[in-house]
């Protein structure tokens, strides 16, 4: 949805989405923003924790969220590559398990995550590299 249509839902939970004859089915798409959107990618990332967060009640292995983030914002991916890349993203999971997911989550969903040069703060960099 992000790639190809370059849209964010917005409001991505398990009840917005439909699994029928081995299809998905994103549905209640009324909040639904361009990629460009001032906040896309903060709601992006939150579509994505509540994926997991919902996935992860139910016992089933959740991917991380940085590897999923990449994945689904990743415009260089070919079709064809992405049943491999998903292979790597459950070795991944099944290898570091949950360990400091909830570390990482309050990192991965704090964490500005500029588009452009423009959006970078300038004096925070300038900042940082005299650390």
């Amino acid at each position: 949805m992000f790639v190809k249509a370059k849209l964010v839902h917005g409001d991505l939970s398990e009840y917005n989405m439909l699994y029928w004859k081995e299809e998905l089915y994103i549905i209640d798409v009324s909040q639904t923003m361009e990629d460009n959107h001032p906040l896309a990618i903060e709601f992006l990332k939150r579509d994505l924790y509540n994926t997991n967060l919902y996935f992860k009640q139910h016992g089933v292995l959740i991917f991380k969220l940085r590897s999923l983030f990449r994945f689904v914002t990743d415009s260089k991916l070919k079709e064809e590559d992405e049943e491999s890349k998903i292979d790597e993203m459950i070795k991944e999971a099944e290898e570091h398990g949950e360990d400091n997911e909830e570390d990482l989550k309050e990192i991965f969903m704090g964490i500005n995550i500029p588009r452009s040069l423009f959006e970078f703060d300038y004096l925070d960099l300038d900042r940082m590299l005299q650390m």
